[in-house]
């Protein structure tokens, strides 16, 4: 990892298996996205992992799905903005289907 970014990453000291979960591990795929979701550096990762179009790994809390939908780029879907007009690559994106940003996720739970 060369990025001061990477450094602080809480998958620094994780085998980067976890993070390449095939379609049946749903298991590994949930403790990827939970060191992401405690991890201080996920909108860096973010960032990096949609500028680098990676198509396997969980990067940045995100499958390679996921992040399609972000860019605007997933079937049925045409837009990079979640329901409230938040910009999924600025804010990060929860819920598979709900297709909710992560500022409106803190939102919620600060209210």
């Amino acid at each position: 990892m060369g990025s001061e970014w990477q450094k602080q990453a809480v998958c620094a000291s994780v085998e980067p298996e976890l993070f390449y979960p095939a379609p049946h591990e749903h298991g590994r795929r949930r403790q990827a996205k939970a060191l992401c979701a405690s991890c201080p550096v996920v909108n860096e990762c973010l960032q990096w992992a949609l500028e680098i179009n990676d198509k396997f790994a969980f990067l940045g809390g995100l499958t390679a799905h996921e992040r399609e939908a972000i860019k605007g780029t997933a079937r049925g879907r045409t837009s990079g903005v979640c329901k409230n007009g938040h910009s999924f690559a600025e804010h990060g994106l929860m819920g598979r289907f709900r297709m909710v940003c992560l500022a409106c996720k803190r939102e919620r739970a600060s209210a």
